[in-house]
C-alpha cells in the first residue's frame, strides 16, 4: 500500500527505494538473528571489540566504494567543514555506537524480537517530539498507529517474559585454560 502510494506521487524511484529498504530490512533481520543465534549468552560476547571489529570491516570494505563512486561521479566526496565534523561526530557517537551497543545488549537479554521492535518505539518518540518541541498536529488515523506499535511491544514482551522460561546454554566455544603452568 506504501509504495503503491509512493509510485503515483514519485514515479519509479520510489519503488527502487522500497525494494533497497526491503532488502534492508532483510539483511537486518538476518543480522539480528544470526547474532543471537551465535551467541546465546551475554557473557560470550565483548560488545565494544565486536562493534570495533564491525566499524573496521565496514571502513576497509567501504572505501573501495566511496572511491569508486566519486570517481564515477555517482557519489561525489568532500571534507566536511568543522562545525560539520564535530556535529557529524557528535551523532555518530550518541547515535549510532550509544544506540548499537544498547541494541545488542538488548538482543542478547531478550530476544531479536523484542529488541527490533523496541526500535520501531523510535516513531512515537518521534512523533511526541514533534508535538512537544515544533507544536505538530497529527491526524487520529497517525496517532491510532502510534497507540498500535506501544500496544504491541507491550503484548509481545508481555507475553515472551510469561511464555518462554530461560535455561542455561552451553557456550558455543568450550572453556580452555589460559594458564601458563599444565594441569
Amino acid at each position: 500500500v506504501i509504495s503503491y502510494s509512493d509510485d503515483t506521487e514519485k514515479g519509479e524511484e520510489s519503488l527502487i527505494g522500497d525494494a533497497v529498504a526491503v532488502l534492508s530490512a532483510v539483511t537486518y533481520a538476518l543480522y539480528t538473528i544470526m547474532l543471537k543465534f551465535f551467541v546465546e549468552d551475554d557473557d560470550q560476547l565483548n560488545v565494544p571489540l565486536f562493534f570495533g571489529f564491525l566499524g573496521l570491516f565496514n571502513t576497509v570494505l567501504g572505501i573501495p566504494f566511496l572511491l569508486l563512486w566519486h570517481v564515477t561521479g555517482f557519489e561525489t566526496f568532500s571534507f566536511p567543514n568543522r562545525r560539520a565534523l564535530l556535529l557529524l561526530t557528535l551523532n555518530g557517537t550518541l547515535g549510532t555506537v550509544l544506540s548499537d551497543y544498547l541494541w545488542a545488549r538488548a538482543v542478547l537479554l531478550t530476544t531479536p524480537l523484542i529488541a527490533t521492535l523496541a526500535i520501531s518505539l523510535s516513531v512515537p518518540m518521534s512523533v511526541v517530539a514533534d508535538i512537544v518541541f515544533k507544536s505538530e498536529a497529527f491526524s487520529l488515523v497517525y496517532l491510532t498507529g502510534l497507540v498500535m506499535i506501544l500496544a504491541g511491544f507491550l503484548f509481545v514482551n508481555l507475553s515472551e517474559t510469561s511464555t518462554k522460561e530461560r535455561t542455561p546454554r552451553e557456550p558455543i566455544v568450550p572453556e580452555t585454560n589460559h594458564s601458563m603452568v599444565p594441569s
